[in-house]
């Protein structure tokens, strides 16, 4: 246990039926609005319903049907680990997922706060369109 709490981003571990076994403080701090959706024995799917709920990501859709879609999306990406991606949450917050399936068949995930790197992007973006504008 010491060492999945000495990672500095946060960490998941999830079964081979796809509950919630283990996480770190990382994570719980970062998903703090999830509350009890971090207990050990849910699925993945039932916390990230628990997320949409209480409006912990951000830019997943208006519609009912959008949000759906992005439920279903993100569950089939989670259910079929090894693809790295972002997920914005609300507060202009962002996250890097990482997860991967060991051959026992547990998923494991790593949770990386991307916030600042966004922001310097960000940054870059706009110092580059006033730039442009400078030159035109």
């Amino acid at each position: 246990m010491d060492a999945v709490e000495s990672v500095s981003d946060g960490f998941a571990l999830w079964d081979e039926h796809d509950r919630l076994i283990l996480t770190n403080s990382r994570l719980r701090a970062i998903f703090s609005d999830l509350g009890e959706a971090q207990n050990r024995g849910l699925t993945f799917e039932e916390a990230l319903r628990v997320g949409v709920e209480r409006r912990v990501y951000a830019d997943i859709g208006d519609t009912q049907a959008e949000v759906e879609a992005w439920i279903m999306e993100t569950v089939a990406r989670h259910r079929s680990p090894g693809e790295t991606f972002e997920v914005k949450l609300t507060g202009n917050r962002w996250l890097l997922v990482s997860e991967r399936r060991t051959e026992s068949g547990l998923i494991v995930g790593t949770y990386t706060d991307i916030t600042r790197r966004k922001k310097d992007e960000e940054s870059l973006r706009n110092l580059s369109v006033s730039v442009r504008k400078v030159h035109e």
